[in-house]
This record gives structure tokens, sequence and C-alpha cells, in this order.
């Protein structure tokens, strides 16, 4: 049996593999490693995902993430940090005295076996995302979902511009159809080292929500994951989403941190 500490680093390095590898596959994304730290840099400068600071080593300095905070402001971007409870509680703590600013806590969480398929909801299809017709679908479903703010929908369009930001393996993805429309969307990166599949960018229109989609979605893509070739599912939960995965079956292993820098 895989004990807990084995999963939170497979989830750790999985997230990891699943911020470089969208990035690699965004046009203008570059990413970069230092002093234990693996950055993340969009063609846009929201700090929601695009741009990210993640801890790679067990023990990570204060001043190794203000110099990456620097890399950032040199293209006039705004990073976002994601701290790991399981190691950074000292860099957490150095980060509150400094004036950064938590944005939201992330319950880490696993999932170990295929849950039983599911019929969607209603009228409901679900596709997966193979054309150009079914990129813009997931787009659409994940602007009103995901996406809560200019930034966040700059974000969303930056890094799913083309069908293989969201179809080639180790990327599945899936839409649901309702009213003709996308309405929800969800995706899933397999890390190969690990066999941990990230799931992320989970998002419902909001006019479609408690309806069953976030779970639909989901659901589907967690069944593409292990059809890919998953051993674990991993994600990091938002507050909406938290319910959704734990009836699915997920469980909370660990927690990570998102932090905004102090504005300059």
């Amino acid at each position: 049996m895989t004990s807990d500490s084995e999963l939170i680093d497979r989830l750790d390095r999985g997230t990891a593999a699943a911020f470089e590898g969208m990035t690699r596959r965004t046009p203008g994304g570059r990413v970069f490693r230092r002093d234990g730290l693996l950055l993340v840099v969009g063609a846009v400068p929201s700090p929601v995902v695009v741009n990210t600071i993640l801890p790679e080593a067990a023990q990570v300095t204060a001043s190794a993430v203000e110099d990456a905070v620097g890399v950032f402001q040199e293209v006039g971007h705004v990073p976002s940090l994601m701290t790991r409870d399981h190691h950074d509680r000292a860099l957490t703590g150095r980060l509150a005295a400094h004036r950064w600013r938590l944005l939201v806590s992330l319950p880490g969480m696993v999932l170990g076996a295929r849950p039983p398929a599911e019929d969607p909801p209603g009228d409901v299809v679900i596709h997966p995302v193979t054309t150009e017709r079914d990129r813009a679908a997931w787009v659409e479903g994940n602007l009103h979902g995901f996406a809560e703010a200019d930034d966040e929908r700059d974000a969303v369009r930056s890094a799913f511009g083309s069908v293989s930001s969201l179809a080639d393996p180790p990327v599945v993805s899936v839409w649901a159809e309702f009213d003709g429309r996308g309405v929800a969307s969800s995706m899933a990166y397999l890390d190969g080292d690990t066999g941990m599949a990230i799931v992320g960018w989970v998002g419902t229109d909001e006019s479609y929500r408690r309806r069953g989609l976030g779970r639909a979605v989901t659901l589907a893509t967690i069944h593409a994951a292990f059809d890919l070739g998953a051993r674990t599912i991993g994600l990091q939960a938002s507050p909406l989403g938290l319910p959704v995965y734990e009836k699915l079956g997920f469980r909370t292993i660990t927690g990570y941190g998102v932090w905004l820098p102090p504005a300059r």
C-alpha cells in the first residue's frame, strides 16, 4: 500500500509537471528553475495559474522567492506562489511577516481507484476535446465557470488557445453541452514519471450550477485520465469543488496555499 508521504511527494511532482507541461504548450510561455523553485511565466500578466512560483526543494528560502519575483517583474508580470503545508511552514511565516497575502488555502486531495461510471444529468452531453469546436466550447464553459475576473479570462484564453493545449496526451479534457453551448469543463495532465494525473481548471457556468455538471465533467476527466494510464488522481480543491471531490471519493492528504506578493 502506498503511504501518504509517498502520495504527497507524487502530488507535488505531478503538480509541478502539470504547470511546466501546460506552460510549454502555451505560445510565449517560459519555464525556469533556480534555487529550488520552478518558475512558470505565461504570455499574459495574470497571477492566476499562468504565472506561478512553485517550491520543489524540501527547503526554500524567502530570499530565493524574492529573487524569483524579480524575474516576473522584469517582464511586467505579477506571480502567485504556491506553498506546501508539509514543507513550507517556515517560509509561510516569513511571507506573512513581509506582507504577502494568502489568497486561498487549497486541500491537496488524491483518488486511488476508478470510481463507477455515471450517466450525466438530464439532457447534458459530455464531449472529449478533440476538435477546434470542442476547444472553443471548453473555453466558453471555463470563462463562465473557472474565470471570475478579466485577468483570469485572459489566462484561460492564453493557456488554451489551441487544440493541442487540451487534447494531446498527456493532456485530456472534456466539456459539458447543455442548451447547445459549453457550460462546464475540466482537464487533467498525466505525469508519466509518477503516474499521478492532476485534475484542474474545473468550472461550471454560474447559471448552470447545482445541477451536477461539475461532478459530471470531473468524473469524465477522471475516467479519461485512468484510460490514459494514470495510477492515481490528484488535485488542489477550491472551496466550491471540495464537496464534489469528497463525494467522488477523494481524500485530503495535505494542503497548499496560494500567495500574492505585496503591492509595489
